[in-house]
């Protein structure tokens, strides 16, 4: 569970911080070895215009990816080999420049204001961690894993094993939207997503019987209503990137007939199965994406060896 106290020097500025988190990796077993997401591209809301945005030479593996507040910068996560124990922090700007190292941690998320952002790292403890964008500051702020602020700015959604527990910040109180003992779930994973209303979660859900599953969360008068969108025993990636209108969900799934993990896309409100991403590259790994703030472009993660 966190530790944050109003007092706290960082988190008593009334910013909202952007949140990672450390996770482990599916072992669902693969059809072809994967290609490893190594460059960003670009895709036009109606699946057209599909582009290399930039390749990042100084890592091996990228994900995580994120678009500031201002929609000028990105935030995402590298590692230099197979060891994620190695992977950093990394800010860049959309329109050019090389990404600045910030520090070492995974999986991103943004605060409200774009002053802070968290990560969770290895090592000198484990868990989340709140880092200044500017400066040295940096506080450990949850054992939770793949914390996610809410739109709003008022929440943090985290998981911890089968649980999923949400943080408000206004009353400074945690809730447990999730019980372990009630989730259908072995494990929830890293890297869940807000709807835009604050209102939901979409997460990946692994069973006992390792049956992977998309699902959106609500908690609604203190029970939880959680609703399955897509069964599969193929590897789900566990990276959501939801529309700011709220009618469409980008994911990434391995897709037996092409060999590599591609993007698809489903309405939350809808019981239609994901479909294929129109427009992006069929022969190339397309992993952790983000929409841009208007909703007119997404950012892919995307990988060719």
């Amino acid at each position: 569970m966190c530790r944050w106290s109003p007092g706290s020097k960082l988190l008593s500025r009334g910013t909202l911080f952007l949140i990672c988190a450390i996770c482990a990796t599916s072992a669902v077993a693969q059809e072809k070895p994967q290609k490893i997401p190594n460059e960003f591209f670009v895709l036009n809301e109606d699946g057209t215009g599909w582009k290399s945005l930039y390749r990042f030479p100084g890592g091996n593996a990228n994900g995580s990816v994120t678009v500031s507040p201002d929609g000028k910068a990105i935030a995402f996560d590298s590692w230099p080999g197979e060891k994620m124990r190695e992977s950093s922090i990394y800010i860049k700007e959309l329109e050019g420049g090389e990404p600045r190292k910030l520090c070492s941690g995974m999986m991103p998320t943004w605060s409200k204001e774009g002053m802070f952002l968290t990560c969770s790292r290895y090592e000198p403890v484990r868990g989340v961690w709140l880092i200044e964008i500017d400066g040295e500051e940096r506080e450990h702020l949850c054992s939770g894993w793949g914390a996610q602020w809410s739109p709003d700015g008022r929440k943090i959604a985290f998981s911890e094993g089968a649980a999923v527990s949400v943080f408000d910040i206004v009353k400074d109180e945690f809730q447990t939207i999730l019980e372990a003992g009630q989730s259908p779930y072995r494990r929830v994973f890293f890297n869940m997503t807000w709807s835009p209303d604050s209102e939901q979660i979409c997460l990946k859900g692994v069973k006992r019987d390792g049956t992977e599953e998309i699902a959106t969360l609500r908690s609604v008068g203190g029970k939880p209503v959680l609703k399955v969108h897509h069964s599969v025993n193929v590897e789900v990636h566990p990276d959501f990137a939801w529309h700011p209108k709220g009618d469409r969900i980008v994911c990434a799934i391995f897709c037996p007939e092409r060999g590599v993990t591609q993007l698809y896309d489903f309405n939350p409100e809808k019981d239609d199965p994901p479909q294929l991403v129109k427009g992006q590259d069929e022969t190339r790994n397309n992993t952790d994406t983000t929409w841009t703030h208007d909703g007119k472009t997404l950012i892919v993660v995307s990988g060719d060896f």
